[in-house]
């Protein structure tokens, strides 16, 4: 009976294969981004305290949509099993439910090629649309957010401690740096150095004064 390495047939082939990965440190890996990502949920303004923060921020669909993705994005690109076999099938299948499952539920759609940082927040609310290239650490994406492709055909890359409130959409080749606030409404297509506000349609830049 083959079980999971897709040829061995040996079950302590399965468990040296468990060993290499936990050895290369990627579940570890995403253990920790999942870590840092509920601490964001369970730390947010108007949560409760204590021990009921945690099973709140486990409540949240925010959560959830980003926790698929993370394993998504560790089964597609960092994880250490070989890529076929009745394993990786069972793995490969498990996301594709869990994403459809969640996708419909939170209407929240995150590029499976597209890499994050740890502590994303995105609102419970959902209507998202995440197509970034590259996002950085600490962001926080409010309800009817759409992040795409222009005519260029390639993604934006935003940075650190971004903020982008409701009704926003970013799209094309641009870079948007750290500490940056969009504000609800916006409609952005140019590049934003550290620091910024942005707000308006087109997106007006001003300097970050608070």
């Amino acid at each position: 009976m083959e079980i999971c390495d897709g040829g061995s047939g040996d079950l302590l082939g399965t468990v040296q294969k468990i060993s290499e990965t936990m050895k290369n440190n990627s579940i570890r890996k995403l253990c920790e981004l999942l870590e840092k990502d509920l601490e964001v949920y369970s730390s947010f303004p108007g949560q409760c305290v204590g021990t009921q923060k945690w099973l709140t921020a486990l409540q949240s669909r925010g959560f959830w949509a980003v926790a698929v993705f993370r394993y998504g994005y560790w089964l597609n690109h960092e994880a250490q099993w070989e890529k076929k076999g009745l394993c990786w099938n069972l793995l490969k299948l498990l996301f594709h439910f869990a994403n459809y499952v969640i996708r419909s539920a939170t209407k929240i759609m995150i590029g499976e090629m597209s890499v994050i940082g740890p502590g994303l927040f995105l609102s419970n609310r959902g209507e998202i649309v995440m197509g970034v290239q590259k996002m950085g650490n600490h962001c926080i994406v409010d309800t009817r957010v759409t992040i795409g492709m222009g005519e260029d055909q390639v993604p934006p890359e935003i940075g650190d401690n971004v903020c982008i409130e409701s009704d926003t959409v970013v799209y094309g080749n641009i870079q948007i740096g750290n500490r940056v606030h969009i504000h609800a409404g916006t409609v952005l297509s140019k590049n934003v150095p550290d620091d910024r506000v942005v707000r308006g349609n087109p997106g007006r830049i001003q300097k970050n004064t608070s």
